[in-house]
């Protein structure tokens, strides 16, 4: 069994936002009362006016895992 560690960037939101299941993640945060809606909407609406402009970035950390049997 091998284990890599990738560092993912995209500098794409619609990429980073369907990647991620943002929808979903959010809808479940405001439904728990963590976010409130209109919170959710100003943050995402600030991300996508960073993509527009080119100044999006997602950053995070993958890992691959392979092995055999």
């Amino acid at each position: 069994m091998a284990i890599h560690p990738e560092l993912l960037i995209l500098h794409d939101f619609a990429l980073a936002s369907k990647m991620m299941n943002m929808k979903q993640f959010l809808a479940a945060a405001q439904e728990q009362g963590v976010l409130a809606w209109d919170a959710i909407e100003t943050w995402q609406g600030e991300l996508k006016a960073a993509d527009s402009k080119g100044r999006f970035t997602f950053a995070g950390m993958m890992f691959a895992v392979i092995g055999r049997k």
